[in-house]
């Protein structure tokens, strides 16, 4: 809450452009949202294209959780905090 993170559940990731996301809901419900930063977490074992077509657009994509090893939902979470502080000290100054 801090961070004025927005968590979004249950949606499909449609397309990111400029900043960008739009998703849509499990009722079909589309959303734009501004972003400087996506994090995804989606389904029980690793489909990283995204991943790998984000890393040849993006300087600062991060593969963590299962989508890197799996390890269970508690090291997920653990990694996306370590990360987060991560990021959060680069942009400190």
């Amino acid at each position: 809450d801090k961070g004025k993170v927005q968590k979004r559940t249950s949606c499909k990731l449609i397309e990111v452009n400029n900043g960008k996301i739009q998703i849509a809901d499990k009722n079909g419900g589309h959303e734009t949202i501004m972003a400087d930063y996506l994090v995804l977490a989606v389904g029980f074992k690793p489909d990283n294209d995204l991943y790998f077509h984000a890393q040849g657009q993006h300087q600062n994509v991060f593969l963590i959780g299962d989508a890197f090893e799996v390890k269970g939902f508690k090291n997920a979470l653990l990694q996306g905090e370590m990360l987060g502080h991560t990021i959060a000290a680069r942009f400190k100054n």
